[in-house]
């Protein structure tokens, strides 16, 4: 094996382990740390300067990054405005609501230096998946818990705010070590 594939290795195993450190902090204060994005964002430059990359390969990556940032920061910007989850369409709006933060656009952006484009977006899309499995079970767990108690609901409908990051991670680090597998078997679809 040569060189490349250890800086590689390296990078990769370095960027889950940012992955790992912000869905922790995620899923306790609600917060993407900037510091895992940075971390993340330097493992890949400094990869890509010790890599034989062309000038391509770069542009790409920082290009894909670029793109998904202001797209999903658009998104962000959209769904947090009242009533624009409402003007996106009921179903649309009520899958995006406003769980896309900041943290979580920087995540996705960070995640277009390693992953190509429809990578990424199945990335994403594997994450709201996720997430949506992960909110419905959490959902039919308190439904019966209170029915078993005899309790009811409060007006909410017990539903509380998931954080987006972890599944993001896990969605990303798949596509990350499997992705060319995954896309090949959704393109055949």
């Amino acid at each position: 094996m040569d060189r490349s594939f250890y800086i590689l290795l390296i990078r990769n195993i370095g960027f889950v382990i940012c992955l790992i450190w912000l869905s922790i902090t995620d899923m306790k204060k609600r917060l993407i740390p900037n510091a895992a994005i940075c971390a993340a964002a330097a493992l890949w430059i400094a990869a890509a300067v010790l890599l034989p990359l062309s000038l391509r390969e770069l542009a790409a990556g920082i290009l894909t990054a670029a793109t998904a940032g202001a797209v999903f920061l658009l998104i962000a910007v959209l769904t947090a405005l009242r009533g624009a989850g409402r003007a996106l369409g009921s179903a649309l709006g009520t899958a995006l609501g406003t769980a896309l933060g900041g943290g979580d656009v920087k995540l996705i952006a960070v995640s277009g230096l390693y992953l190509h484009p429809i990578a990424l977006l199945l990335a994403v899309f594997m994450a709201a998946l996720l997430g949506l499995v992960w909110m419905l079970g959490k959902k039919l767990m308190i439904h019966r818990v209170l029915r078993d108690q005899n309790a009811s609901l409060d007006a909410s409908g017990g539903s509380e705010e998931i954080p987006f990051g972890p599944f993001l991670a896990v969605s990303v680090t798949a596509m990350l070590f499997f992705g060319d597998y995954i896309t090949n078997w959704f393109l055949q679809l």
